[in-house]
């Protein structure tokens, strides 16, 4: 995930991920991750990541906006 193009959007303000953004995303460091067909991955980045973390739950609008670039591999 590129940290330049990832941003939470609370309202109408785009709060861009914090510098500790990769460590925080990749605990035990990035790399690519194997998915078997039909299978699901999920992470969790924590609201503190983009700042205040109370204000930003009690927004009623979040959406994290980020590229995923998936590729098939042989």
């Amino acid at each position: 995930m590129s940290q330049e193009s990832t941003y939470l959007q609370v309202e109408a303000q785009a709060l861009p991920p914090s510098s500790s953004f990769s460590s925080v995303y990749c605990p035990g460091g990035c790399g690519e991750h194997r998915i078997a067909p039909n299978a699901t991955l999920r992470r969790t980045i924590n609201y503190a990541t983009f700042g205040d973390a109370a204000t930003i739950a009690a927004s009623p609008s979040k959406v994290l906006h980020f590229v995923a670039t998936p590729y098939y591999c042989r």
